[in-house]
């Protein structure tokens, strides 16, 4: 599971909930620095999704 699966996953749940989510530039360094994003609803910032950073994963 990528990235990009897992936040459709993410998204399809949150739109079988009624919600609707934008997602946002993350900056979690643990985190690859390009997959990532914040999950964002209604302006309140949800959580993060993302694969782990290189660095962290290989530790």
């Amino acid at each position: 599971l990528n990235f990009f699966d897992a936040k459709g996953v993410v998204e399809g749940l949150l739109n079988q909930l009624g919600m609707e989510a934008s997602f946002e530039q993350s900056s979690d360094e643990s985190l690859h620095p390009a997959k990532q994003a914040a999950i964002v609803i209604g302006g309140n910032r949800l959580g993060v999704i993302g694969e782990l950073h290189p660095k962290v994963s290989d530790a």
